[in-house]
């Protein structure tokens, strides 16, 4: 599987304005990535995607941990983990920190220029400590960092591939279109659905493209940029959300819990019905004798989730078509017929069924 914090995912996650122009029925794949993902996952920050790139962060234990009540540092606590600390985040770079919000002009006094580097740098005399002398905030800033690093880079491991997952599974059932454009301009090819028959396809959304002539080389440079068809995307998108919704934190709220805004079902409906009858049709293709409503629900279910009275009768309409013998009240169409018994004779029937 692709190691998703080894992907450049900064090219076309990072600065929308750098996404290359498409028509107005396209969407480009970074943008079609960021328009699903509010919608399966919760709670989601477009900060996530460039996150996963981040360099996994040193541990660190909590301030609270490494100070008591009274503020006084603990020392085994401070022995055992303020080299770590300074090695991530110095004192001369926290105190540099701290007068830039707290002072701008000694900031500015305490930084000179060094011929050597080209650069600035920070007079480290200047620093509030040095050693393992560490105050309070030196050290719940740097634990907080390192938290926020690891805690982003820990949700894109598991965001981006399910959002690759997603685009894939959607662009096999033939959901969502895609389309392969050369990069800077050319004729535009349609992406097939076998060709995202791929273990994992995080690499293309990080590139938000392919080697059309070696599509499944997840090391081959791109020549085309992918795009995906507008027509039927939201609606797609907003049904494969309901049935693969995701929770990053404990208290397992999902994004339809939360109040994310998908397609009225109203607006669902066409889609559901679209969906639904050749779900039917395939059964009753393969066992033309199972037409049932309970089973035909059953089997639109287990694919859609529960889906209404009104879309079930409406797939099962365009079924009728198809197939008119589902209309047939007895048994199924080549079963013995059922014996009728204790029907009045007035009716011309008697014990058995025969007239």
């Amino acid at each position: 599987m692709t190691d998703v914090t080894k992907l450049n995912w900064s090219r076309w996650y990072r600065d929308p304005s750098r996404w290359p122009h498409r028509a107005s029925n396209r969407l480009f794949l970074a943008e079609a990535v960021l328009r699903i993902a509010p919608l399966l996952i919760f709670p989601w920050d477009d900060i996530f995607v460039a996150g996963t790139m981040a360099d996994e962060q040193p541990f660190l234990p909590e301030a609270l941990d490494a100070f008591d009540e009274e503020g006084n540092p603990r020392p085994k606590v401070h022995a055992a983990w303020a080299p770590v600390l300074l090695a991530y985040l110095s004192a001369a770079e926290f105190t540099s920190r701290s007068m830039q919000w707290q002072d701008p002009d000694a900031w500015l006094a305490a930084h000179r220029y060094d011929p050597a580097s080209g650069g600035v740098v920070f007079d480290e005399a200047q620093a509030y400590t040095s050693g393992t002398d560490v105050s309070f905030e030196h050290w719940e800033t740097a634990f907080l960092q390192a938290a926020e690093i690891n805690d982003l880079r820990k949700a894109g491991m598991i965001c981006m591939p399910l959002l690759a997952r997603a685009v894939a599974d959607m662009a096999i059932a033939g959901d969502v279109r895609t389309i392969a454009r050369p990069i800077n301009g050319g004729e535009e090819v349609e992406l097939k659905p076998e060709q995202w028959l791929v273990d994992d396809a995080s690499y293309r959304l990080a590139s938000c493209g392919l080697d059309l002539e070696n599509p499944f080389d997840v090391d081959a440079t791109p020549t085309h940029l992918i795009f995906i068809d507008l027509k039927g995307f939201d609606e797609h998108v907003a049904l494969y959300a309901g049935r693969h919704m995701i929770s990053l934190i404990e208290e397992g709220i999902t994004p339809d819990e939360f109040g994310i805004k998908s397609p009225s079902k109203k607006a669902l409906y066409p889609t559901l019905v679209a969906k639904a009858y050749p779900l039917m049709k395939a059964h009753v293709q393969a066992h033309p004798q199972e037409y049932h409503r309970s089973v035909l629900r059953q089997i639109v279910e287990v694919e859609l989730g529960r889906v209404s009275d009104g879309v079930f009768e409406a797939a099962r309409d365009l079924l009728k078509v198809d197939y008119p013998h589902i209309t047939d009240g007895g048994a199924p169409v080549g079963t013995a017929r059922r014996r009728v018994t204790n029907i009045t004779p007035k009716l011309g029937i008697i014990e058995g069924g025969k007239p």
